[in-house]
């Protein structure tokens, strides 16, 4: 097995399990032939693993959650996680049972699924990281979408790190995430920045984040010598975390957003996101909250009251 690979002595794993680096296996797991397990995996004690399965990166599944055969779970999911619980709940930890899952299921990125949830054989829920980060600025990518306008940003040069933010370039922004020693170096040799490893002042990583106000102006004046999409390019091509950053205002027209339905049309024009999740093909809900006892007399109908019993009611306050 791979360097850094944990399996408890009373696990069992099948035939052609595939393991990645910095895995964890607890005691009393079992999984199946032919699965395979991410980086930074946690399988905690009394999982059950159906054979055939895929665990992303940066997963846990929970204590005694059990997946069924086939089943695909994506990176930094959390399957199974059981809440904690205030010392004036009525429910005990004990009493949760764990998270049962059938097989051929899938499970999109940064998902968390609650103990004691059950799902069917061939279920899927998805996600995205797009509309979820859309779902945090409601309120400022709903004003942009709608209006046209911008909320006021925070200013970009106030992180320590001075590459962990976004810069201009000649025709936009550009968000950068340069977070270690070796990320630095070759970010540096990737953008013609070799002279700085040079300079005392930025040589190390630690020496250009001691140095940041010295470092920005002279960082923000190469990269506006050319464009967005050019400098992307090479930092991705040079393994450094980066990406164009679009305006809220241009949100309304991309093609990737519209076409997922990041972006949704309200009953009343108001244009925004909805809840960042689908389960099983349900996307989350497109329509507006019911006014004040908008459905009162459908409910009550529903639950056999008459139109003279209805009448009554509202006559005597007990029903707007």
């Amino acid at each position: 097995m791979s360097t850094g690979i944990y399996v408890h002595p009373t696990a069992k794993v099948g035939e052609r399990f595939v393991p990645a680096p910095f895995s964890v296996i607890d005691d009393d797991v079992v999984i199946g032939d032919d699965v395979h397990v991410g980086s930074f995996v946690h399988i905690c004690s009394g999982a059950r693993i159906g054979a055939g399965s895929a665990i992303g990166d940066h997963v846990t599944i929970c204590a005694d959650a059990k997946l069924g055969d086939g089943c695909v779970i994506s990176d930094f999911a959390m399957i199974g996680r059981r809440p904690k619980l205030s010392p004036t709940s009525t429910a005990k930890a004990g009493e949760l049972k764990g998270l049962s899952m059938g097989d051929g299921c899938s499970v999109g990125s940064h998902t968390v699924l609650m103990a004691g949830s059950t799902f069917g054989k061939g279920c899927v829920v998805g996600t995205s990281q797009v509309q979820s980060l859309l779902w945090l600025q409601l309120q400022g990518v709903g004003l942009a979408a709608t209006t046209g306008q911008r909320m006021e940003r925070f200013a970009p040069d106030a992180t320590t790190n001075p590459l962990f933010t976004v810069y201009p370039t000649s025709n936009g922004w550009l968000a950068i995430a340069c977070l270690r020693a070796d990320h630095w170096r070759a970010l540096a040799a990737a953008m013609g920045l070799d002279w700085m490893l040079e300079d005392p002042r930025f040589a190390r990583f630690g020496d250009l984040i001691r140095n940041r106000d010295e470092f920005r102006p002279l960082f923000s004046e190469h990269l506006a010598t050319n464009t967005t999409d050019h400098w992307w390019q090479i930092l991705r091509n040079a393994g450094i975390w980066s990406s164009p950053v679009r305006r809220l205002e241009e949100l309304a027209n991309d093609e990737h957003v519209l076409a997922n339905e990041y972006l949704v049309t309200y009953d009343d024009g108001f244009v925004g996101p909805p809840a960042p999740f689908e389960i099983d093909g349900y996307r989350g809900a497109r329509g507006l909250a019911a006014e004040y006892s908008e459905h009162t007399d459908e409910i009550l109908s529903e639950l056999g009251y008459s139109e003279d019993e209805i009448v009554v009611l509202r006559a005597d306050s007990a029903i707007w």
